[in-house]
Formats: C-alpha cells, sequence, structure tokens
C-alpha cells in the first residue's frame, strides 16, 4: 500500500489511564483529544524547551470526547480543559498520547 503525502492538520489522540478513588481502587478512563498536528520541528522546539505539558496539550487541543462529569458528558471548552490538565499527572499523559499519536509509527 502506497502512502499518502498529504497528513491531515488534526489528530485523534486517545488518552488512557487510571486514577485511585477514595478506596484506593484503580478506575480506568479514557477519551479522545481533538488536535492540531504539529510539525517535527514545531514539537520538538516544544519539548526540548520544557514547555510544561499541560501547556503544549492546551496549544493543540480543539474538542474531546469521551470527558464526562456528574451529569454525563461534558462540553469542550478551554476552562473545562485547564480542569482536566490539573488533575496531577493527566497533563502529561495526555502529552506522551499526543507525541505518540501525531506522528507516523511502526505497524504491528
Amino acid at each position: 500500500m502506497a502512502i499518502k503525502i498529504i497528513v491531515s492538520d488534526t489528530v485523534l489522540v486517545r488518552v488512557e489511564g487510571t486514577i485511585t478513588n477514595e478506596q484506593g481502587t484503580a478506575e480506568p478512563f479514557d477519551f479522545k483529544l481533538r488536535c492540531k498536528r504539529m510539525d517535527t520541528t514545531t514539537l520538538r522546539d516544544r519539548v526540548d524547551a520544557n514547555v510544561a505539558w499541560a501547556a503544549l496539550v492546551a496549544e493543540v487541543a480543539e474538542g474531546w470526547s469521551g470527558v464526562k462529569g456528574e451529569g454525563g458528558e461534558v462540553p469542550f471548552s478551554a476552562d473545562g480543559l485547564q480542569q482536566l490538565l490539573a488533575i496531577p499527572g493527566l497533563a502529561m499523559l495526555a502529552a506522551n498520547a499526543y507525541v505518540r499519536d501525531c506522528g507516523a509509527k511502526a505497524k504491528n
């Protein structure tokens, strides 16, 4: 199969992990972020400059799916994204998922 030279400007990034509840049990979560795709040089410059993980994700995120609150699905907003990224470890997890998913990777 041939590769397309044109790559879309956006990428869907799956963020998966667990968070420990008040009983000490790890509860799994996963959601998707729709992000602007950075070129390799820009992404490398952001990471090399030690840009905070939350700032990197805030720069590229344009939407989400699967983020739920007390009343069900939460609509995407800049404030909502900041609340999500304030959960300890989540910004780094989302940034790593973005770096993993925005480029080419080996096929299994």
